[in-house]
C-alpha cells in the first residue's frame, strides 16, 4: 500500500511535465486501483498493447475516468464489479478503453453527457461552459488543446444496468507534434 502511495505521488510530480509514457500512466492507475480495492470490492484488468509502451499522453487523463467508473459505476453494484482499462493501437491511433460492468448511466443523463462532449469538441467557447462534470470536461478540454480540433475525441456508451465504456482516441504520431 506504501509502495502505490509513494508511485502515485511519484508520478503526479513527473518533475513538472505536462506529458507522460502510456508506460508511466497505466502503471499509475495499476497503483491507484490497489489503493481504491482498500475500501471497496472489485476486480480490475489491465492491458497494454506493448508497441505503444513509450508513446507520450498528456498525464491525467485516464485516471478521473477510472475514478468515475469506481464512484458512479461500481461504487452501488450489488453484484462483483470489474473495470478494464486496455491502451491499443488501432489505425494510426492510440484507443484507451475504460469499462467497466457497473450500473450503467440513465439514456437521459447519458445524451445530456454526449451532447456537451459535442459542444467541447466543435466550440471553443464551451470548453468550461457545461454541466458534464469536471473531470470529462478537463479532459476533453485538454485532448482538443493538445491535439487540435477534430485530432482526438472522447466518446462515451453505456446501457443502464449493463455498465460503460469510455473511449480516448489520440494520433499515435502527428507531423510538427512535440510534446515537452
Amino acid at each position: 500500500m506504501i509502495y502505490a502511495l509513494s508511485n502515485i505521488f511519484r508520478s503526479n510530480l513527473n518533475d513538472g511535465k505536462e506529458y507522460n509514457l502510456l508506460e508511466k500512466e497505466m502503471t499509475f492507475i495499476e497503483n491507484y486501483l490497489i489503493l481504491q480495492k482498500l475500501s471497496k470490492s472489485f476486480d480490475y484488468e489491465i492491458h497494454l498493447d506493448d508497441t505503444i509502451k513509450q508513446m507520450r499522453i498528456p498525464k491525467l487523463i485516464i485516471q478521473p475516468i477510472v475514478e468515475n467508473a469506481i464512484m458512479h459505476g461500481l461504487k452501488t453494484l450489488k453484484d462483483q464489479g470489474l473495470l478494464q482499462v486496455k491502451a491499443f493501437c488501432e489505425n494510426d491511433k492510440i484507443t484507451i478503453q475504460i469499462t467497466d460492468n457497473g450500473v450503467g448511466i440513465p439514456s437521459v443523463k447519458l445524451k445530456k453527457i454526449q451532447q456537451s462532449m459535442d459542444e467541447i469538441s466543435q466550440d471553443e467557447e464551451s470548453l468550461f461552459e457545461n454541466d458534464v462534470g469536471y473531470a470529462l470536461s478537463n479532459i476533453a478540454a485538454r485532448l482538443k488543446l493538445t491535439y487540435g480540433p477534430g485530432m482526438a475525441s472522447l466518446t462515451i456508451n453505456s446501457t443502464e444496468g449493463m455498465g460503460t465504456r469510455v473511449i480516448i482516441q489520440i494520433p499515435k504520431e502527428m507531423e510538427g507534434f512535440q510534446v515537452v
